[in-house]
């Protein structure tokens, strides 16, 4: 749940450049924690929407079909952003999903090896990203167009699986001859 502030904390300080419309919409993904109050009590103005069914990829599926715009950014609970990021956003060059970077930063001995494995894993992406040939993405930030997304949704079968929601969507996008860019 501190995460979940956090994230609300960071989007509400978003600085917003001129003429970029945009709606931020929370899924649940009927967890039975306190989210949705957390969201209630943070004064984000957002949207919330519900899953069909629980499970990450029926939540992010959720919030697909309730966004009004044609890009959609997927971000974990436990992630946050800073205040340029929409700047960032806006200035990427067209694509059809885009893997975005994740700093994981560690704070005992443990997840610092982890935070280092993550960091090479984030390399690997970004250079099979960079050389056509993307294998990885990370869903904990991910940009990509609702309409390449309800097209992947007729080729994906993975939907009952409870991970994977980045890399199918990844592999179902490359079927699709989509582009992809990092």
């Amino acid at each position: 749940s501190m995460h979940l502030i956090a994230l609300c904390s960071t989007l509400k300080n978003l600085s917003v450049p001129d003429g970029f419309e945009y709606e931020i919409i929370m899924a649940n993904d009927h967890s039975t924690d306190d989210s949705i109050d957390i969201i209630q009590k943070s004064g984000l103005n957002c949207k919330i929407v519900h899953a069909s069914k629980r499970g990450k990829k029926r939540a992010i599926d959720a919030g697909v079909n309730g966004a009004s715009h044609d890009y959609i950014v997927s971000l974990d609970a436990d992630i946050m952003v800073p205040s340029t990021y929409l700047k960032e956003i806006a200035e990427l060059k067209e694509a059809d999903i885009w893997v975005l970077p994740v700093e994981m930063k560690g704070t005992n001995f443990i997840s610092k090896l982890a935070s280092i494995d993550f960091t090479w894993l984030q390399i690997l992406t970004h250079y099979w990203a960079v050389n056509g040939n993307a294998q990885l993405c990370n869903g904990a930030n991910l940009l990509y167009k609702k309409s390449i997304y309800l097209k992947t949704k007729e080729v994906r079968n993975d939907f009952d699986q409870p991970s994977g929601d980045d890399v199918f969507l990844l592999r179902a996008i490359k079927e699709l001859k989509g582009t992809i860019r990092s």
